[in-house]
C-alpha cells in the first residue's frame, strides 16, 4: 500500500511539472508562416505575439511606396510583402532591420497595393516569425504626363495636349514666366487639352503639366512633365506683289528682242515677288499652283515652293508648257528650332510685268516695271535705267481719281525722292 501511494504521488508531481513547463511564455509551438506558407518554430504564439504598430504607408513615386512602423525589441529582421492579385498570395519584396522601407519596382502608377510587414528573429540557429502580419493599403503616385502640341496655329492662342495618366484625378498646367524666372499655375483640369488665350503674336512659351490624385482624404502630386516649347504664329503678310519677268536681249542690229522665244510661255522668264514683312515674322512660305487660266487657281491645291527670309524674290521659270504660275504666301516664326507657320495663305497679286534689258554680253543695261495702279486698274509705269553702273529710278503715277492726270517722281541712286512733276 505504501509503495502504491508513493508511485501515485510521483505521477501527480510529474504531471504538474509538465503543465508548468507548457504554461511558460518561452514554450515552443509550431507556427505556420501565412506569408510564405512554410512551417517554422516560433518563439511566440498567435495569442501572445507582439504585433507591429504604427504602420504607415505614403505614396513615394509612380513605382514606389514608403513604409514606416515602430520597431520591436527582440525582432532582428522585418520582411516586407506585396499581395499578388493574380496568384492570390503575398510575395516578398525585401527585408530591413529598421522601421522603414521603400517598396520599389511596383509596376503600375496610380495603382492601389496591399502591403504586409512581419518581424522575424533567430532562435537556436533558425529564423522564425515573431509577429503576425501587419497589413496596409496604399497607392503609387500618378505618372508624369507626356506633352505635345495640339497642332492648331493661332496669332493669339497656344494649344497643348497630354496623354491620360492612370490613377490621375486631374492635372495642373503651368507656364514659365521669363521675366520673373518662375512657373505660374494656369489651371486645374480633368481634361487632356489646354488652350492658352490672349497671347502675343510671334512669341514663344514654355509649359509643363503634372497629374494629381486624391486618396484617403489627401491629395498627392506626380512628377512634372518635361517642358514643352511652343509659340504663336506671326500675323498674315499684309501685302505681296508678283511681276512676270521678261528678258530682252540686244541683237546684232542693235535692236532689243525677246530672249528665248517660247509662245506658250508668253516669253516669261520667271517671276519677281515683293513681300511686305509681317509683324514678328522670321520669314515666309511661298506656295504655288500652275494653271492654264487664272480662274482655275485654287489655294487648297497649292503646294509649298520653299521657305525664305528675303522679302524680294527672283524666281526662275519652272511652269509647265502652256501653264501660268500663281502664288500664295504665309508668314512664319522660328522658336526652339521649329517653324510656326501662319495657316492663312494670302494671294500674291499680279501687279504687272518687268522687263530686263541686256546687251549682247549679257550685262543688264536697264529695267522697266509696269504696275497696275489702284485707280481703275490703270497702269502706272516705273522705269529703271543704268547710269555708270548704278540704278536710278523714275516713277510715273496717277494722282487723281479720274485716271487721266499723271506725274513723274524722280529718285537718286540711293532711292531718295529728288523731283516730282505733274502733267495733265
Amino acid at each position: 500500500m505504501k509503495g502504491y501511494m508513493k508511485r501515485y504521488v510521483s505521477l501527480v508531481l510529474a504531471v504538474m511539472m509538465i503543465l508548468g513547463i507548457m504554461s511558460c511564455p518561452g514554450a515552443v509551438k509550431l507556427h505556420v508562416d501565412a506569408a510564405n506558407g512554410t512551417s517554422q518554430k516560433n518563439t511566440a504564439t498567435d495569442t501572445d505575439a507582439v504585433s507591429i504598430s504604427g504602420l504607415n504607408a505614403v505614396p513615394k513615386s509612380a513605382s514606389s511606396i514608403q513604409l514606416k512602423w515602430k520597431t520591436i525589441a527582440g525582432v532582428d529582421t522585418y520582411r516586407i510583402y506585396v499581395y499578388d492579385v493574380a496568384k492570390k498570395a503575398y510575395k516578398e519584396k525585401g527585408r530591413t532591420q529598421t522601421g522603414a522601407y521603400q517598396v520599389s519596382g511596383l509596376a503600375k502608377s496610380g495603382n492601389e497595393y496591399k502591403i504586409a510587414v512581419r518581424g522575424y528573429s533567430a532562435d537556436q540557429g533558425r529564423i522564425v516569425a515573431v509577429t503576425p502580419l501587419a497589413t496596409i493599403t496604399s497607392k503609387t503616385l500618378p505618372g508624369s504626363p507626356k506633352l505635345s502640341e495640339l497642332g492648331a496655329r493661332s496669332t493669339s492662342n497656344t494649344y497643348i495636349k497630354w496623354n491620360k495618366v492612370t490613377g490621375a484625378d486631374g492635372y495642373q498646367v503651368y507656364r514659365y514666366n521669363r521675366a520673373s524666372g518662375k512657373w505660374s499655375m494656369l489651371t486645374e483640369t480633368a481634361g487632356l487639352v489646354y488652350k492658352d488665350t490672349n497671347k502675343t503674336s510671334a512669341k514663344g512659351y514654355t509649359y509643363k503639366v503634372r497629374a494629381y490624385m486624391k486618396y484617403k482624404g489627401q491629395r498627392y502630386y506626380g512628377v512634372y512633365s518635361a517642358g514643352l516649347r511652343t509659340a504663336t504664329v506671326p500675323k498674315s503678310v499684309p501685302e505681296s506683289m508678283c511681276y512676270e519677268n521678261y528678258v530682252l536681249k540686244k541683237n546684232r542690229r542693235g535692236m532689243y528682242e525677246m530672249a528665248g522665244t517660247d509662245a506658250p510661255y508668253m516669253y516669261i522668264h520667271g517671276y519677281k515677288l515683293e513681300l511686305t514683312k509681317a509683324k514678328g515674322s522670321t520669314g515666309y512660305v511661298i506656295y504655288y499652283q500652275d494653271v492654264r487660266e487664272i480662274s482655275q487657281e485654287n489655294v487648297k491645291k497649292s503646294k509649298v515652293l520653299g521657305y525664305t527670309r528675303s522679302s524680294v524674290l527672283n524666281l526662275g521659270r519652272t511652269t509647265r508648257k502652256g501653264y501660268k504660275r500663281v502664288f500664295w504666301v504665309s508668314s512664319y516664326y522660328v522658336y526652339g528650332g521649329k517653324r510656326y507657320v501662319n495657316p492663312s495663305r494670302m494671294p500674291v497679286t499680279n501687279e504687272g510685268v518687268r522687263y530686263t534689258y541686256k546687251n549682247r554680253l549679257g550685262k543688264v543695261t536697264g529695267i522697266e516695271e509696269y504696275e497696275y495702279g489702284a485707280v481703275d486698274r490703270q497702269i502706272s509705269q516705273v522705269r529703271y535705267y543704268t547710269s555708270r553702273g548704278r540704278l536710278n529710278k523714275y516713277e510715273m503715277y496717277l494722282y487723281n481719281k479720274n485716271g487721266f492726270s499723271y506725274g513723274i517722281r524722280t529718285y537718286n541712286a540711293s532711292g531718295k525722292l529728288i523731283k516730282t512733276e505733274r502733267f495733265k
